[in-house]
């Protein structure tokens, strides 16, 4: 495990092949600067622990380049990223290919504060939630998901005392879910961007219950096998700018404009 505790200054780290027990890398107390982290991660385990654990309470940097393979045979998994504060901003450009014949299950990134910017690609068996956010600002920019497995789902909130804010731009993100809607948007800022969200199974792109939260979509194609790709049963607001779904939107307060073409699909 590489830990930068109450480290002042810049790293660089070029690893090679590493196999991960516990977690990868972690920045933990006073650690002020900007760390770089080449590595090809490989996990066959199951842990409670992050593969990069990110909690400085100085001003910090952590980008990583890379690939990231996850096996499992049983278990649920390892979360891959926890973000815990405000001060920290992560560059994750990382390739992740979840392999295993056994689904992950942990949350893939967890953002309790900071700044996430990410472009990778994710596939394979993952299921469970890409993005949670509870109070950091997270960008996704040219990023491909397209796990192999249902059960995922983007984005979501798991606290009702903050507001994260999400940013989804120049992506394509397919998934399979039949159970539960893809973004839970209360409690949630989101602007999508430029990019292509699409549903294998029945479930609902976007919903939200609440007054709280916002949707932002412009130039942007939205598709499910389900009966809506936005069902907004509360009253947080829709901005739309030719966003085009396959299925109707449901919204109560809403403005832009929206067209509804039932033969639009995206691969």
């Amino acid at each position: 495990m590489v830990r930068n505790i109450n480290f002042k200054g810049d790293s660089f780290y070029n690893i090679g092949n590493v196999s991960m027990d516990g977690g990868f890398y972690q920045c933990q107390g006073t650690t002020n600067g900007t760390t770089t982290l080449n590595a090809i991660i490989f996990n066959m385990s199951n842990s409670t622990l992050s593969a990069f654990d990110i909690n400085s309470t100085l001003d910090n940097t952590t980008i990583s380049n890379g690939n990231i393979f996850t096996n499992l045979t049983s278990g649920g998994g390892r979360r891959i990223l926890l973000s815990r504060s405000s001060n920290n901003t992560t560059f994750f450009n990382s390739k992740i290919t979840y392999d295993g014949v056994t689904p992950t299950t942990q949350k893939m990134f967890d953002v309790w504060g900071g700044v996430l910017n990410l472009e990778t690609t994710v596939n394979g068996s993952f299921a469970n939630r890409i993005i949670n956010n509870r109070d950091g600002s997270v960008l996704l920019s040219n990023c491909n998901f397209n796990p192999t497995v249902t059960g995922s789902t983007l984005l979501g909130n798991d606290v009702t005392t903050s507001t994260g804010t999400t940013s989804i731009r120049n992506s394509t993100i397919i998934l399979d879910n039949s159970t539960t809607d893809l973004c839970d948007g209360q409690y949630l800022n989101t602007y999508i961007l430029n990019s292509n969200i699409k549903n294998i199974g029945t479930s609902d792109i976007f919903t939200n219950s609440t007054n709280t939260g916002l949707l932002q979509v412009n130039n942007s194609n939205l598709v499910t096998n389900g009966t809506n790709t936005i069902n907004i049963s509360g009253n947080s607001p829709l901005v739309a700018g030719n966003l085009i779904s396959n299925t109707p939107v449901i919204a109560t307060n809403i403005s832009g404009i929206i067209t509804e073409l039932t033969e639009l699909d995206i691969e």
